[in-house]
């Protein structure tokens, strides 16, 4: 059987986030993004102001024992960040099985106890969510910090036949200067230290209607988006699949441009912390499956990628370290 989609609303913030799961998970995640028009968070003129909503995300976690699920959920702020454990205590089972989760297990309406401290529950540590990149727009500030930038590197306006998806907008807004002069930060070359993030202003779209975005230094995969679907990703090649790692062998990949459940924002954020670590004078490889002690601050990751932990920092920042996939980079300023 395939994946089936995950949709919760949470309504407080005017959330509907979305994710997928297949048969037989014990875990499912979804997530919102402000401004996302697949799985967006919508705002008022007073929130948008002074409480601003950029993220939602919740996981669920099913026990064997059958016992009622664990919920975590996290919501970051533009003023201010929450980020709040809560495990369903008491809990009744439906009779229904439940839609679009693990097959055969019952869904459950749960009286839901919500536990004050940030850091009590030892299996997330929540007290490092706030540190946690979520849009394009965080990741650009986070690479002009790491590098010492002036927030002044805007590109030229976008100009072309079809409507570019917000998170490139944004990259353009916030970085776009250095693809028009990749010298205007000396040696740093951020969009293409490994793989390339084409400039939006060469931007064509195929006969297939796909608009190439981003290109694997190999050849091997490739993202982009059409414009009538907005800022959904499309791929192609050996991407990484929604159950972990991309195949190992070239004749498991496909080479067709295919839709995913994902947005273009996930391959935007990941190529840019990818490049800001190689980009970096000192850029060290290994093959240690697990981090060091002091990158203990999760900078992002993408749930669906079971192999992949994700990008992780130390409390001064003055480290980077991608993990996953069976190899790992540890970047130093």
């Amino acid at each position: 059987m395939g994946l089936a989609h995950v949709s919760l609303a949470q309504l407080i913030c005017g959330a509907l986030a979305g994710g997928t799961a297949k048969p037989g998970d014990k875990s499912i995640s979804a997530e919102a993004r402000h401004g996302d028009t697949r799985f967006g968070i919508c705002s008022t003129t007073f929130l948008e102001g002074a409480f601003r909503t950029d993220y939602y995300r919740i996981d669920i976690t099913f026990n064997d024992d059958d016992s009622a699920p664990i919920w975590r959920c996290a919501a970051r702020h533009r003023r201010s960040i929450i980020a709040t454990p809560v495990r369903c205590d008491e809990s009744r089972p439906n009779t229904k099985p439940a839609h679009g989760l693990a097959q055969g297990r019952r869904s459950w309406l749960a009286k839901s106890h919500v536990v004050p401290e940030l850091n009590r529950f030892d299996e997330w540590k929540m007290n490092e969510l706030p540190k946690t990149i979520s849009t394009v727009d965080d990741a650009c500030t986070f690479i002009i910090n790491w590098f010492g930038w002036s927030d002044d590197l805007a590109g030229s306006q976008i100009t072309l036949p079809f409507v570019v998806p917000q998170a490139i907008q944004t990259l353009n807004h916030r970085l776009g200067r250095l693809w028009e002069d990749p010298r205007a930060c000396g040696d740093v070359n951020i969009f293409d230290s490994q793989d390339t993030l084409i400039s939006p202003h060469q931007y064509e779209a195929g006969p297939d209607g796909v608009v190439k975005a981003i290109w694997e230094n190999q050849g091997v995969w490739g993202c982009g988006f059409k414009p009538e679907t907005g800022a959904q990703l499309w791929v192609t090649g050996c991407w990484p699949t929604d159950e972990g790692c991309p195949p190992t062998r070239d004749d498991e990949c496909d080479a067709a441009w295919r839709p995913t459940q994902d947005v273009i924002d996930t391959a935007v954020i990941f190529e840019l912390l990818q490049h800001a670590v190689l980009a970096s004078v000192d850029c060290q490889y290994d093959d240690e499956d697990e981090k060091p002690d002091e990158a203990d601050r999760l900078l992002w990751a993408f749930a669906p990628w079971a192999d992949f932990s994700g990008f992780w920092t130390n409390k001064d920042q003055s480290l980077i370290r991608m993990q996953g996939w069976g190899w790992a980079m540890t970047a130093r300023r």
